[in-house]
C-alpha cells in the first residue's frame, strides 16, 4: 500500500512504513461488507432493529474482517477500571454472531487483563482475590462453549503462537503483589504452553514488572512493558535487557516485526509512537475517535492486526473520575501509523461501563508493517555520574535529575538504577515527583539490599 496523505505534526518524525499482505482484503469500503441479519431484538421497532444491525455491522467495516472483541463490564454501582473488584462481567462480540454484544461468562466474579488466543477460539484472563490479598489464578474460557478452566496461579500478561512450532504461551508473571491496587507488580515473568501450564520457562528475571501492557512482538524477541511504572519501554527478550522510551502508562508493541511501540501519554487522550532504532516519536490522537468527544480514553491495546487497536472512553473529565458510561472503542490506524483513520464505538445499549478490551481479527497476524529500521534501539546511557550531576546526597537515599533522563538514581556509591513503586495512594506527580501525602512508595530489592536500614522492600 502507497503511504497516505497524512503527515506527522511539524517538528515530528514520520515512520517509513508500508502495508504489506492485501491491505483491500482487510479494509473494504463499508458498503461491500455485507449486512449480519440480526434475529428480532426485544423491545426494539423496525428502525431501532435496523440501526442496531448497522452499528454491528460497522466492527468489519473497521477492523476489515471477521473479528472478536473481548472486555470486562462493571456492574457495580461505582467505577472499577482497574478491575479489582468481584462485581465484574466477562463480555464478548463475534462479527459473525448475530447476538452483538454479550457475556461470555454470566458469573459475576473478578475478571482481570482478557486476551484472545492467537486462533480467536478462546480467552486467557486473571482473576484477582477478593479483597486483594493471596494469589491471583489464570483461567481459558473456550467462545462458544463458554466453559472456564483453571490454568495456573499468576497473572496471564500476553499470548502468542511460536509461527515455527504452532505452540500457543501463555506469558504471566510468576507471582505478582499489591493485586488490590491499581496497578499489581512482580515477576519473574515466565511463559508456559496453553495447553500445558506446568511445563513453564524463564523469560526475563526481574521482580519489578507491572501487568499493563506487556505485548510480544511476531517473532517472539521484544515486548513491551513496565519496569515498573512509570518507566515504559521494551524487553530485548533474547538479551534481557529494557530499553526505556519515556515516561508514563500503557505501552504496546506492534504485533508484527516493525518494531512501533507507544506510549499513553499523560493526558490520556494521545498516542505517543516510536519506531524502532528511532529516539523521536510522533503523536496520534484518540481522543477525537467517535463516541469519545475529546475526552480522555484509557486501556489501550494493540490487537493482532497491526493496524487494529482497541481503547475505552470517554472518561469524561479524566480517568481519574472513574464514571460510568464508557464504551469500547475500535481504531484503525492509517497506513503510516499517524493517526486514526476509522474508529466506532462498540454499542451496548446500557449505561454500564466496560474497560480492558481485547481484539482478534482473522487473517490479521498475516499482515505487517514494513519500517524503515528494525534494529533494536540503543542501549539506554548509564547512569550520571557524580561529575556530570552532583546533587547533594547528604540523608537521600534516592535522587534522579529530572523526567527526562528516566532514570531513579540510588544515591549510593557509586550510583546504582534502582526504582519505587507507588503503594496505596502514593503516586507520582505530572513531572513524576513523589507525592506523599496519602500512602508510601515501595523500593525495590536492589535500594533494599544497598540501604538495608534506610529502605524496606515490603
Amino acid at each position: 500500500m502507497p503511504f497516505s496523505s497524512a503527515t506527522a505534526p511539524p517538528g515530528q518524525a514520520r515512520p517509513a512504513l508500508s502495508v504489506s499482505e492485501n491491505p483491500a482484503r482487510f479494509f473494504p469500503a463499508a458498503a461491500a461488507v455485507p449486512l449480519l441479519l440480526l434475529p428480532g431484538i426485544s423491545g426494539c421497532s423496525p428502525s431501532a432493529e435496523e440501526g442496531r444491525k448497522a452499528e454491528i455491522n460497522r466492527v468489519e467495516a473497521v477492523t476489515g474482517g471477521h473479528t472478536r472483541v473481548v472486555w470486562v463490564r462493571n456492574l457495580a454501582d461505582e467505577g472499577d477500571m482497574f478491575t479489582v473488584g468481584g462485581r465484574l462481567q466477562l463480555m464478548g462480540l463475534d462479527s459473525r454472531e448475530a447476538k452483538g454484544p454479550a457475556p461470555l461468562l454470566e458469573e459475576m466474579r473478578n475478571y482481570s487483563r482478557p486476551m484472545i488466543a492467537p486462533d480467536g477460539a478462546s480467552v486467557v484472563y486473571t482473576e484477582r482475590p477478593i479483597p486483594g490479598k493471596g494469589n491471583s489464578a489464570i483461567f481459558v474460557v473456550d467462545w462458544k462453549e463458554r466453559r472456564r478452566k483453571p490454568l495456573r496461579p499468576g497473572y496471564a500478561l500476553d499470548v502468542w503462537r511460536d509461527a515455527a512450532s504452532g505452540t500457543v504461551w501463555v506469558y504471566a508473571l510468576k507471582g505478582a503483589h499489591d493485586l488490590g491496587t491499581a496497578l499489581p507488580v512482580g515477576g519473574p515473568l515466565i511463559r508456559f504452553p496453553l495447553t500445558d501450564p506446568q511445563k513453564e520457562e524463564l523469560v526475563f528475571d526481574h521482580n519489578s514488572l507491572n501487568v499493563d501492557n506487556v505485548q510480544l512482538n511476531r517473532a517472539g524477541t521484544r515486548a513491551s512493558g513496565l519496569l515498573p511504572w512509570p518507566n515504559s519501554g521494551s524487553f530485548d527478550l533474547t538479551r534481557g535487557t529494557f530499553q526505556l522510551n519515556h515516561q508514563g502508562c500503557w505501552p504496546s508493541m506492534a504485533p508484527d516485526d516493525s518494531g512501533l511501540t507507544w506510549v499513553f501519554d499523560g493526558a490520556h487522550q494521545n498516542l505517543l509512537m516510536f519506531a524502532a532504532g528511532q529516539s523521536a516519536s510522533w503523536r496520534v490522537p484518540l481522543s477525537g475517535a467517535e463516541g469519545v468527544n475529546n475526552e480522555s480514553v484509557y486501556h489501550p491495546r494493540w490487537s493482532n492486526h497491526p493496524r487494529v487497536i482497541a481503547f475505552s472512553g470517554p472518561h469524561i473529565g479524566g480517568v481519574e473520575k472513574n464514571g460510568s458510561g464508557v464504551d469500547i472503542v475500535l481504531g484503525r490506524l492509517n497506513a503510516d501509523c499517524t493517526r486514526l483513520e476509522d474508529s466506532m464505538a462498540i454499542p451496548d445499549g446500557t449505561p454500564l461501563s466496560d474497560y480492558f478490551p481485547d481484539v482478534w481479527v482473522e487473517g490479521g497476524e498475516k499482515v505487517s508493517l514494513a519500517s524503515a529500521s528494525t534494529e533494536p534501539a540503543p542501549a539506554t546511557a548509564a547512569p550520571p555520574t557524580a561529575e556530570a550531576w552532583s546533587p547533594a546526597m547528604t540523608g537521600l537515599v534516592f535522587a534522579w535529575q529530572s523526567a527526562d533522563s528516566k532514570q531513579k538514581i540510588l544515591a549510593g556509591n557509586p550510583p546504582a538504577v534502582s526504582a519505587v513503586t507507588p503503594v496505596a495512594g502514593a503516586r507520582f506527580s505530572p513531572y513524576f515527583g513523589m507525592l506523599l501525602d496519602s500512602g508510601r512508595f515501595r523500593a525495590d530489592a536492589a535500594a533494599a539490599k544497598a540501604f538495608p536500614e534506610a529502605v524496606r522492600s515490603g
